[in-house]
């Protein structure tokens, strides 16, 4: 019976029926060297053993590469962010710097991810990676903020420059002048806003002119300057006659006469006829002082009355060149 059963049997069913007996113990050891079944068992477990080993080696490499593919596409993505955000040279240039930073950290350090083996060769790898990409995003924060910084030094270092410079222009170069009064008219008028400048300025005949105002200047009866208060307050006038010039008038016909010639005067309101008698006509001016008279003759306070008298050039604080305000009569002063 047995040997029907051995020759219906294939040859592998034998050895399996045989290996399977043999783990029961069934069999004995006998002399046979084809009966050795502890040695085919040993090795059928370590042939288990190594393919087990080699499963897990290749189930860590698995790991291995996929932890490596999310580390690039995780750092794609972080430079395709930062090439979206760059819309001006500048973050382009930082952006570049950045890149090569990390470049040249690298080769000066020797970072290189080696041959992964294990599943903690691994995580250390990765860890590394890690930190490194977190340290130079660090610097990189670090650096934008001293740029943002370094920005806005450079912003507040002009705007204190302006500042500084138009303090300066304003102080010593133009003045910006409220006109008060009706002693200009209709050349300037109450309320009007006037730029007036200093720069280098000599006063010449027809000119209208910013005064101090502090002082006047008269003449003894032996020809001496004296000096006495003013009217306390800037004024506006313009300048008729200037040193070495002689000044007279006709009262009674309304005409000014400079070195004996009938002025033109198209800017006035009306014809000169009031006499403050600050002084006796015709008159020389001294060297240093002008005459100045008011555009509206018959109501203005000006070198006619004692109050204002002669104005010493030093006296002067500027040309009215411009009105601004009001916007409908900008432009300049004639």
């Amino acid at each position: 019976m047995n040997n029907d059963r051995k020759l219906s049997e294939s040859r592998e069913e034998a050895l399996e029926r045989i290996l399977a007996e043999a783990a029961a113990g069934r069999y004995r050891h006998s002399a046979r060297p084809a009966v050795r079944k502890p040695v085919k068992k040993d090795t059928a477990e370590k042939n288990t053993k190594e393919l087990t080993e080699a499963e897990k080696a290749a189930a860590a490499k698995a790991r291995a590469a996929e932890k490596i593919a999310e580390i690039r596409r995780r750092k794609q993505l972080d430079e395709e962010k930062a090439e979206a955000e760059s819309f001006s040279p500048i973050r382009e240039r930082q952006s570049n710097a950045v890149k090569t930073k990390i470049q040249e950290n690298l080769r000066t350090e020797n970072i290189n991810i080696p041959k992964i083996s294990t599943a903690l060769a691994i995580d250390e790898d990765e860890n590394s990676f890690d930190e490194l990409w977190a340290n130079q995003e660090e610097n990189t924060g670090e650096d934008k903020k001293k740029g943002l910084l370094y920005d806005i030094l450079d912003i507040a270092e002009c705007v204190i420059a302006a500042a500084f410079v138009v303090f300066l222009v304003f102080t010593y170069l133009i003045h910006i002048v409220s006109v008060q009064g009706t002693s200009m008219v209709p050349t300037l008028e109450d309320g009007d806003r006037i730029i007036v400048s200093a720069l280098g300025y000599t006063p010449e005949n027809g000119d209208v002119v910013v005064i101090d105002g502090r002082s006047s200047y008269l003449l003894s009866e032996d020809g001496r300057i004296v000096e006495k208060d003013g009217l306390g307050k800037s004024i506006v006038k313009r300048v008729i006659a200037k040193g070495g010039q002689t000044v007279d008038f006709n009262f009674e016909t309304g005409e000014v006469f400079i070195d004996g010639k009938v002025q033109n005067e198209p800017y006035i309101k009306e014809i000169t006829h009031r006499d403050e008698y600050a002084f006796d006509y015709p008159l020389e001016i001294p060297q240093g002082y002008v005459f100045v008279l008011g555009d509206n003759r018959n109501l203005s306070k000006d070198s006619r009355h004692p109050d204002v008298g002669l104005v010493s050039e030093e006296e002067i604080i500027g040309e009215a060149v411009m009105r601004i305000f009001p916007f409908g009569k900008f432009g300049g002063i004639d």
